[in-house]
């Protein structure tokens, strides 16, 4: 993780080198025609992919693949903190090489949400309107049957009366999940997630 600042330069990758982004593309690309030929060989569906690190890439993948559909989901920015902290308590150590200090993990975990929010924006405002949709992950979570009808009627997507009994049967069946549980956080921890992502906060709407 000491390393860590010198990959930020990938994430939108319209900081990296023409050679290293045309790597990317190729290996991604391979990637995604390996997966689409393993779970759908008859091309009849559309893959979906759902990766935190996409969020930076808007303009990229939208270059790669011009007819593709962003969902973009938000949420208040302390939970996506406290969130991404519990994950790397219960993953990282898993992956490090070295053990990296609290405050170092803090740091990445900040970080990364700045590069990722700051290049989906400037994505945003080039990428076409009919191409993205954003959701919170409140509503979703609340409403799952009804967001999902949102989406479908925004990007004008077919089957909607197919799957409304199956996101229905879903959403039956998430009732007994239980979230996460986080404690409330530090007010000094909480005053610097709000100075460094108050942006964030300023988009979409959420309160300090």
């Amino acid at each position: 993780m000491k390393a860590e600042p010198e990959f930020r330069r990938y994430f939108s990758f319209e900081r990296a080198s023409q050679e290293d982004t045309l790597a990317w593309m190729q290996s991604f690309m391979l990637f995604f025609k390996k997966y689409t030929l393993s779970n759908d060989p008859d091309l009849q569906r559309r893959p979906v992919i759902k990766s935190p690190v996409h969020t930076a890439r808007g303009k990229l993948l939208h270059k790669m693949f011009p007819k593709g559909q962003i969902i973009y989901i938000h949420r208040n920015p302390y939970r996506v903190f406290l969130s991404a902290s519990n994950m790397a308590q219960k993953t990282y150590y898993y992956m490090y090489l070295g053990v990296p200090t609290k405050e170092r993990i803090q740091d990445f975990i900040i970080n990364q949400y700045v590069t990722l929010f700051d290049d989906y924006m400037a994505a945003k405002k080039v990428l076409p309107k009919e191409c993205l949709i954003e959701i919170s992950y409140e509503e979703i979570t609340s409403d799952l049957v009804g967001t999902m009808k949102k989406i479908y009627d925004y990007f004008k997507w077919d089957g909607w009366e197919a799957m409304e009994a199956i996101y229905k049967k879903e959403a039956e069946s998430m009732k007994s999940f239980q979230k996460n549980s986080f404690i409330d956080m530090d007010p000094k921890l909480k005053e610097l997630v709000y100075e460094k992502w108050k942006d964030s906060f300023d988009a979409f709407g959420y309160e300090k």
